[in-house]
């Protein structure tokens, strides 16, 4: 981890992505395509038993359903730990079946101010955040929040709007 994390007091972020030859990351339908290799996905894999979080957006969840957790199946072993999943879903959107509500390991959903009283959700943990100029959850807090709750490496496996937001603010 850097030095310029910890003086910020921000946990170091790896964006993790696959992309088409044509920059291309997903369909213009959204739904999942699997462009990853068997090895792109061991990787993703052992990245996520290393990091303390895997975030993603809610249309990543709407679509693809993922669990977020690394999986014996591309690591060849039980996972020695399971990263806190992270969902970016400003108007709690997800759906109460969705996988990262399973409650077999901590999820955060961070929402817009106001939003936290509209549902209870079993198995995570609500928090509002403001939202920034352009009307986006505010990145800078959410990961000032992140830091506090012990979280030190963060891969974002979000889709393209998550990850370009967080290229964009840096």
């Amino acid at each position: 981890m850097s030095i310029r994390c910890t003086l910020m007091k921000r946990p170091y972020v790896i964006i993790n992505c696959a992309m088409s030859v044509d920059g291309k990351v997903a369909l213009r339908t959204r739904r999942q395509t699997r462009i990853s290799s068997y090895e792109d996905m061991k990787r993703v894999h052992e990245l996520r038993e290393k990091v303390d979080a895997v975030l993603v957006g809610i249309g990543t969840v709407l679509s693809d359903n993922p669990s977020l957790k690394a999986k014996e199946k591309y690591l060849g072993r039980k996972p020695r730990k399971q990263p806190i999943r992270i969902v970016l879903d400003a108007k709690l959107r997800i759906p109460e079946q969705a996988e990262v509500l399973d409650g077999t390991t901590p999820t955060i959903i961070f929402v817009r101010e106001g939003m936290k009283s509209q549902r209870i959700l079993k198995n995570a943990t609500v928090i509002e955040v403001r939202e920034d100029k352009d009307g986006i959850l505010d990145l800078e807090e959410v990961l000032s929040i992140l830091w506090e709750k012990g979280v030190r490496k963060l891969m974002v496996e979000g889709g393209g709007t998550v990850i370009w937001e967080f290229i964009r603010r840096g």
